[in-house]
């Protein structure tokens, strides 16, 4: 794998920095349910951004947290269709099963990320992989929550990870594009 100048480092920085800001200041405002001083959307690109980026986990990883995220969708599919059916009500069960779908596919997403990115080292494949990743943080998480917590305020958060999933798959394209 070849090693990331400083240049590199210090632009993707940049860029995740501004990224970063755009969603924070977007959520600035406050959510009822949720703590003032607690903007959810930043603390979770902000720990996908540490964990994911500062540590670049290679192709293979990835594609293991795509095969564990795959794991846990069908768990959840099955938990949702046998444990929670009787439990919710049909909207909110059509909601945690958009979140198990869209976690579905994203996983599948991530395993084909891993697998070009171990074929080729490309930068932005990571990048894709992350955006991707932080996307099902945030979109099937929100959805995840607010099913089993009864919190519709935090579909107020879903719409953040919506975006972040068509950035990562036009950061694939893009990648797609240097092989």
């Amino acid at each position: 794998m070849r090693s990331i100048s400083a240049s590199e480092k210090e632009n993707d920085i940049r860029c995740y920095k501004r990224l970063l800001c755009y969603f924070s200041l977007s959520v600035g405002k406050k959510i009822e349910g949720l703590p003032t001083d607690c903007n959810v959307v930043y603390a979770i690109l902000r720990a996908c951004y540490i964990f994911f980026v500062k540590s670049m986990l290679t192709g293979k990883q990835w594609m293991m947290v795509g095969a564990v995220l795959s794991a846990v969708s069908v768990g959840a599919g099955a938990f949702g269709a046998h444990a929670l059916k009787e439990v919710l009500t049909p909207e909110r069960l059509e909601t945690f099963k958009t979140a198990v779908n869209y976690l579905q596919w994203h996983a599948i997403g991530l395993l084909a990320i891993g697998w070009l990115l171990h074929k080729a080292h490309i930068k932005t494949f990571q990048t894709a992989a992350t955006l991707m990743f932080a996307g099902i943080a945030l979109f099937c998480g929100s959805l995840f929550a607010l099913v089993l917590t009864d919190t519709p305020q935090l579909g107020a958060i879903t719409p953040f990870g919506g975006v972040l999933f068509i950035a990562s798959w036009c950061m694939l394209a893009w990648g797609i594009r240097k092989l």
